[in-house]
């Protein structure tokens, strides 16, 4: 597992891999700014792409989900636009 998956939290694609010293690693994503650091490259890279959301974000997320399929047609065009970019990495992860 060599290849690093998009940001989790953020769903940006330009994720970076920086050696710190020969003991630490970090990926890192350049939009949010979300770090993982471990000791070897190899731990930080599995790491970043096994990482899960807390339960009180996917409980936020359900909340959003529900709120736009009940209120969608009462919404604007941007504010659905909004709503549904936000929720894309989440979606992103169910699919996989």
């Amino acid at each position: 597992m060599s290849e690093l998956k998009a940001c989790p939290f953020c769903g940006f694609t330009i994720v970076i891999g920086v050696f710190i010293t020969p003991y630490r690693f970090r990926c890192m994503c350049s939009k949010c700014g979300s770090i993982i650091t471990k000791d070897t490259k190899e731990n930080a890279i599995e790491a970043w792409n096994t990482r899960t959301y807390p339960p009180e974000v996917l409980e936020l997320v359900r909340v959003c989900k529900n709120f736009r399929e009940s209120y969608c047609d009462s919404l604007n065009l941007a504010a659905r636009r909004n709503i549904d970019e936000a929720l894309k990495p989440f979606e992103r992860e169910e699919g996989e």
